[in-house]
């Protein structure tokens, strides 16, 4: 694999474990956060997330990607506000992430 690919790899698996720890933290709509046996419960919707913020999506549209998520695959209804502060933690937290660590070269490739 080409050091480029190697970067990227690692840059994207940096950033997706923090989408997931916010996911797991701060959205947990299922509130089970506080059981280990439940961790990556919500893993599989990391692509999806990491997909809007990788195209700078504002906390809007992250929040309604949660609130989808809730009420069409977990069948969940959640309080608004807890699914905002979450989606404002996503994006905030992305950010941070690639100030600290810029895009990779081969990212635009």
């Amino acid at each position: 694999m080409p050091k480029q690919d190697i970067e990227l790899d690692r840059w994207l698996k940096g950033l997706s474990q923090i989408v997931g720890e916010v996911l797991w933290r701060d959205w947990d709509p299922m509130d089970v956060n506080e059981d280990v046996t439940h961790v990556g419960i919500y893993d599989e919707h990391i692509p999806g997330v990491l997909r809007l913020l990788l195209n700078d999506a504002e906390p809007s549209e992250v929040a309604d990607l949660l609130w989808k998520i809730e009420e069409e695959d977990l069948q969940l209804s959640i309080s608004q506000a807890d699914t905002v502060d979450a989606a404002n933690m996503l994006v905030n937290e992305a950010h941070i992430f690639m100030i600290e660590h810029p895009k990779p070269s081969a990212f635009g490739q």
